[in-house]
């Protein structure tokens, strides 16, 4: 799909089932989307959004990478896996993950909302100055010691 210039979306977009899904602003358009609610896919749904220049999201994003695999990390074609999810947004259970794939163009913004409680925002500038020099060698590999100074002027958070 292709829209025009300050298009906006409301409401969660999916793919699922092995299809497929592209948004992206209009060619020449040189204006952003926006997007309000959350980009998910399952089942080996493949989705792809370009928000282009100055384009906005406000949502999570989740390919529910976790589904299908079994409790130590294999991948589970048989059936249903340990994992599974559901989500009202898909007619079934998410039994396989799916691939979300987001391109932000120049002064695109994400606010992310409703993802993990680990999910982290940062909205700063931060410089570095560091030195480090090597001590010794080890049998398992180079000592090395040094300093760094930190500067950062902004927000950081976690998002719950």
């Amino acid at each position: 799909m292709n829209y025009g210039a300050g298009s906006s979306i409301t409401g969660d977009i999916l793919s699922a089932y092995a299809g497929q899904v592209d948004i992206q602003a209009q060619d020449g358009s040189d204006a952003g989307i926006s997007v309000k609610g959350n980009i998910l896919a399952g089942n080996n749904g493949v989705l792809n959004i370009d928000l282009g220049k100055g384009g906005y999201l406000e949502g999570r994003a989740d390919d529910y990478g976790d589904a299908g695999l079994g409790t130590v990390g294999e991948d589970i074609d048989q059936g249903h896996a340990t994992h599974e999810f559901f989500n009202p947004a898909f007619s079934s259970t998410i039994f396989k993950g799916g691939e979300v794939n987001l391109t932000m163009g120049e002064g695109s913004r994400w606010n992310v909302t409703g993802q993990r409680s680990d999910a982290f925002r940062s909205m700063n500038t931060m410089m570095e100055l560091g030195y480090d020099t090597r001590v010794n060698d080890r049998e398992d590999g180079e000592h090395r010691q040094g300093v760094v100074f930190d500067y950062m002027r902004g927000t950081a958070d976690y998002i719950t």
